[in-house]
């Protein structure tokens, strides 16, 4: 009988897995009809699978206001070189311009024109951030009207921000705050405190890169991400790309995911 299982089962696993993936699929399917000694015997000893954690650095109280521009000296992380720079302009054209289609639709909720298009890639191409980019847009009348709305955010929006600004903010909304503010408010302000312990952080940038890291792999469960990037829930996987990439790049990254979490709730 056992060997008549491990015949009738093995010929469909192999055709369409690693032998490392056919082994591992072929024990599951076997272990709730043989022994524990013969499965032990055929395939060695169960190695638990151990998830790689890493260590939430100290999250400063900021209670400063965001026009303090202490946090924002220059920083030796400001100066690094990425894989991005060695590109040629043809080429960052095309990353600007994707995502200033992705920015300005996940901040504002409609697509961008092309004369505003136009503005921002310009800016862009002549060195500004983007960061400077997305600040543009919040702090302009389209975005106040928006968050002038009188629709209240949700149940969930508000949990998650309560959840989210206690572990990676160290700090707390008001809740009668953030039960009469809409979710264009909300998600203004949480972004710029994320942003602002971001820059905090990039002092040590070994500490900003577990934080991006942590961040990015919860932020992941959501089932809204069609870049495989985000998808990824290893913290590794999200500490390595931080390390290897400009410190704007991984604010933009910030505020995106941030931004299209709260549209999503």
């Amino acid at each position: 009988m056992k060997v008549l299982l491990l015949i009738l089962v093995v010929p469909t696993l192999a055709f369409s897995l690693s032998f490392t993936e056919v082994k591992s699929s072929l024990r599951n399917k076997l272990e709730p009809y043989l022994s524990k000694s013969f499965i032990v015997k055929v395939f060695g000893e169960k190695k638990e699978r151990q998830k790689t954690k890493l260590k939430m650095p100290e999250i400063p109280k900021l209670e400063k206001s965001a026009t303090d521009v202490s946090i924002y000296k220059d920083k030796e992380i400001d100066k690094k070189k990425t894989q991005y720079d060695k590109l040629s302009d043809i080429e960052k054209q095309k990353y600007r311009i994707a995502f200033l289609n992705e920015l300005y639709r996940v901040v504002s909720r409609k697509k961008i024109s092309q004369d505003l298009l136009g503005t921002y890639v310009d800016r862009l191409s002549q060195g500004a951030k983007r960061e400077g980019i997305y600040r543009s847009i919040v702090s302009s009348r389209d975005y106040f009207q928006l968050e002038s709305n009188p629709t209240v955010a949700s149940k969930k929006l508000i949990e998650f921000t309560n959840i989210f600004s206690m572990k990676f903010l160290n700090t707390k909304f008001n809740d009668s705050t953030l039960l009469n503010s809409n979710k264009y408010l909300i998600k203004r302000n949480l972004t710029e405190k994320a942003l602002e312990v971001a820059e905090y952080l990039a002092n040590k940038p070994d500490e900003l890169y577990r934080w991006y890291a942590i961040f990015s792999s919860e932020i992941s469960k959501y089932s809204i991400w069609t870049n495989k990037v985000r998808k990824v829930s290893s913290e590794k996987y999200h500490y390595n790309w931080a390390k290897n990439t400009s410190f704007d790049l991984i604010k933009s990254e910030i505020i995106i995911k941030l931004h299209k979490v709260c549209n999503l709730i």
